[in-house]
């Protein structure tokens, strides 16, 4: 009886100390400072052209020419990346679109863990017309302190985040007028 009442007591502070941890893992959010996040090179010329950055090498945040990017971050393997996907692509027609918005927004997609070879076969099939970054490593999704993919986030020059959005969202409409709101 005193074994299992001691196995009980193990667990219970087990999972109170995860608890009181979580909150500091947290997630991004709205005005976290990322600074200047690496990047790795671009896919295509294409993709490299629409940043402004060199095609064949890897980058920073601040060299991108545009005062705002907005990060995709997902996953191929993730479902609700998947139909997150249909969304973006409004989102990006409609930057384009705007007048307030164009050119002063890029959108960049980051696959964590996802390879060249997966994020061409994404971009293919889901006609997706902005650039995607693999990140087979991981490294970079890591740096954005994401808990589940998609998550949305727009930054500033300096690695601001001005709006983060954990989960897809229903309506590209909806977040363009939020995303507007945010930029200057």
């Amino acid at each position: 009886m005193v074994k299992k009442s001691s196995f009980w007591v193990t667990v219970i502070m087990a999972l109170a100390l995860i608890l009181t941890a979580m909150p500091a893992l947290g997630t991004v959010k709205d005005g976290d400072k990322l600074g200047d996040l690496d990047f790795p090179a671009p896919i295509s010329p294409e993709d490299a052209n629409y940043l402004g950055v060199a095609a064949d090498k890897p980058f920073k945040l601040s060299q991108v020419k545009a005062p705002y990017v907005l990060i995709e971050a997902f996953a191929t393997s993730c479902a609700h990346c998947y139909q997150q996907a249909v969304e973006m692509n409004k989102l990006y027609n409609l930057i384009g679109q705007d007048s307030k918005l164009n050119g002063k927004i890029k959108i960049v997609g980051v696959g964590g863990g996802d390879n060249q070879f997966g994020l061409t076969m994404w971009k293919k099939q889901l006609k997706v017309p902005f650039p995607l970054l693999p990140d087979t490593d991981t490294k970079t999704t890591s740096k954005l302190n994401i808990l589940g993919t998609p998550t949305t986030i727009l930054l500033d020059k300096n690695g601001n985040v001005l709006k983060a959005h954990t989960g897809a969202f229903e309506s590209a409409e909806a977040f363009l007028k939020e995303l507007s709101a945010k930029v200057k």
